[in-house]
């Protein structure tokens, strides 16, 4: 052990063997107290309680015995303390020890876990008396106060829950400073200040300044400051303003870590803080604040990691392209008291939300991609005593937006837009007008082929053919031809009803034409008592069942090669019937050996008739009308058959009809 002679500024090591096993130089010394008297009470880590008078020199020693009850219960002990009466208390790792020196009767108090009225914790690091005279003891596992009335002590531990609890239970430091307040170091919990009316806990921890929430003690100055030992570094606390002003290696300590219960606080104000590598001392009021602000610069800009070569000015303004977003800026804060203590804040107006806080080590802001705008970069900085410059400086930064991004390609693009919507709106108003009028024509066509069919209908129901066929049944009847009469009377039936059904279709299979035609051809030769023959031949690639074309364009045809060509004809008639398949027609021959087209017309003015067959008309009305809804066209062509001396001997008819497949 050492004592500083402090009128010299000498150390005076005491080095006196207790017995052949205790070098007290060399022991671990945990705690030391000078009592009323003058004796020096010293706590060892394992060698139990030293008694030094400092008149004779001489030692007396206090130890843990199994054979003597009025012994320490420890010997490892952690704190050494004397209250108002004289009493010594001894806080170890096993509880409590009080005794007076006159009687040296020790007693000891202990954690009970079914006792609440006991010592929360047997790790006793600190105990302090108040200026009312009441004991507190820090421990490893709450705050504990100490009430001789019942001999029971109140335990204040902390709750998760309750937000006014202490905030750690490890307690390293209890100091009360000259206004009454209490303030309670932590191990991991900062600081506490612990109202003792309310019983709550206000905490104080990095968030507020502290450099580290592990608190030893707590000293107050003649200024009412009060100062911490760290983990971290010592801290001066401002209760008034609650400011910390931190101080580390930096600043002169003997290290960043200090010890709990190594301190002391010398009559004339003077602090001693002992730690890791050593002890520092100073009068606090001593300690000038540097409370200058620093001036704040930039000293560097940097887009994709090349730096612009130019100075900058608070206020300044760079532009940027909008691909350079990547960018940077370093700052300084022109104090160099402590250059390593200085602090940083910034932010970037319209992308940062909160202000950045730097430490020395980091006087950069980096940013990237940042969206094309204007910006307003702005850094502030403090001093080593924490002296903000609140002002700082600031850089305008103007970041420009892509070609495509500009307000004139945006006007330019929506016109664009604009007119092609009003474009695209004017053509789809222009396609429905057009469909709607496809529409009126196909509407107007599809009337036309209705009132066609109903008029070919009409014709094939010609009241000539049916009253001339009802007479030519007639006439069966009144002869006594009664077979004759039911076989015409059969085919004229079957031929009404072929006609009412395919009338209705606008195609029919090839197979149900035919069958038409030839009903109507058998009732013909019956009327005109077998005057003509007839030959009907397909092409054996038409598909009769699945071929479809629409009904009554060949029997006008063939009608007309009868009424006007046969039977004008004194020679046996003959009619050729015959289809072929070409590609997507059936290709159509109709082919008679009558009197031929001129006679017929000759004819047809000696016995006053001028006007050309209502069939053959409405059939070329029809086939128009087809041609308007179809691509490919139907065609009629009409050839006149004359032999080698130039005589008329016939009419062939060639009809491309479009059949469609089932």
């Amino acid at each position: 052990m050492n004592i500083l002679d402090r009128e010299s500024g000498q150390y005076k090591r005491l080095h006196y063997m207790i017995d052949p096993y205790t070098d007290l130089a060399e022991e671990r010394i945990r705690s030391i107290h000078k009592d009323h008297l003058g004796y020096i009470w010293i706590a060892s880590e394992n060698e139990g309680l030293f008694k030094y008078d400092p008149s004779t020199g001489n030692y007396q020693r206090y130890t843990f015995s199994t054979e003597n009850p009025n012994s320490l219960n420890s010997n490892n002990l952690l704190w050494i303390t004397e209250d108002h009466r004289g009493y010594i208390w001894i806080g170890s790792n096993r509880g409590v020890n009080a005794f007076h020196p006159d009687s040296m009767n020790i007693r000891s108090w202990v954690h009970n876990p079914r006792d609440t009225g006991s010592i929360s914790s047997n790790q006793v690091w600190i105990i302090y008396e108040d200026r009312k005279n009441n004991l507190w003891f820090g421990t490893n596992n709450g705050l504990n106060k100490y009430e001789p009335e019942t001999d029971n002590f109140i335990s204040y531990l902390s709750d998760p829950d309750d937000p006014y609890s202490i905030s750690a239970n490890a307690i390293f430091g209890i100091y009360e400073d000259r206004k009454g307040n209490f303030w309670i170091g932590t191990m991991g919990g900062g600081l506490n200040h612990f109202d003792p009316l309310r019983e709550t806990f206000m905490h104080l921890d990095e968030q507020n300044g502290l450099p580290n929430n592990v608190v030893y003690i707590t000293l107050e100055d003649k200024n009412g400051n009060l100062w911490l030992t760290t983990n971290w570094g010592l801290s001066k606390f401002n209760p008034s303003t609650g400011e910390f002003v931190n101080y580390d290696i930096n600043d002169g300590l003997q290290g960043n870590e200090f010890n709990g219960g190594a301190w002391f606080h010398a009559d004339d104000g003077e602090m001693f803080f002992g730690g890791m590598d050593g002890f520092n001392s100073f009068i606090p009021e001593e300690i000038v604040l540097n409370e200058r602000p620093p001036r704040i610069v930039i000293t560097s800009f940097k887009k994709l990691n090349e730096p612009v070569k130019r100075e900058f000015c608070s206020g300044d303004t760079i532009q940027l392209n909008y691909d350079d977003n990547f960018f940077s800026i370093e700052f300084s804060a022109l104090d160099y008291s402590n250059p390593a203590k200085n602090k940083y804040a910034f932010i970037l107006d319209n992308y940062d939300e909160e202000w950045n806080y730097r430490d020395a080590n980091r006087r950069i802001a980096e940013y990237t991609r940042v969206s094309s705008g204007k910006y307003v970069f702005r850094v502030k900085g403090s001093n080593n005593d924490g002296i903000w410059n609140e002002t700082g400086t600031s850089l305008h930064i103007i970041i420009l937006p892509p070609w495509w991004d500009t307000l004139i390609f945006r006007v330019l693009f929506g016109a664009l837009i604009f007119a092609m919507l009003w474009s695209f709106i004017y053509w789809r108003i222009r396609m429905i007008k057009r469909k709607h009028e496809v529409e009126k024509k196909v509407l107007a066509i599809e009337k036309e082929l209705f009132d066609v069919q109903q008029k070919a209908l009409q014709l094939q129901m010609n009241p000539h053919f049916i009253f001339n066929s009802l007479n030519a049944i007639q006439s069966f009847v009144i002869g006594n031809n009664t077979d004759k009469a039911i076989h015409y009377l059969s085919k004229f039936s079957q031929l009404m009803r072929l006609i009412l059904a395919n009338s209705r279709e606008s195609s029919i299979p090839v197979k149900d034409e035919l069958k038409a035609i030839i009903h109507y051809m058998d009732i013909e030769r019956l009327r005109f008592d077998n005057k003509f023959e007839y030959k009907v031949e397909v092409d054996k690639n038409i598909d009769e069942e699945f071929m479809e074309i629409p009904p009554m364009i060949i029997q006008p045809f063939v009608e007309n090669a009868i009424i006007h060509g046969l039977v004008h004809s004194s020679d046996p008639g003959h009619i050729r019937l015959e289809l072929q398949l070409h590609k997507n027609f059936i290709f159509c021959i109709i082919e008679d050996n009558g009197v031929g087209r001129t006679k017929a017309q000759e004819i047809r003015e000696a016995s006053g008739i001028k006007r050309r067959s209502r069939g053959m008309l409405i059939t070329q009305e029809r086939l128009e009308i087809l041609n308007k809804q179809n691509k490919e066209k139907f065609s009629v062509k009409v050839i006149d058959l004359h032999n080698d001396d130039g005589k008329a001997v016939g009419t062939r008819v060639e009809i491309n009809i479009l059949y469609l497949e089932d």
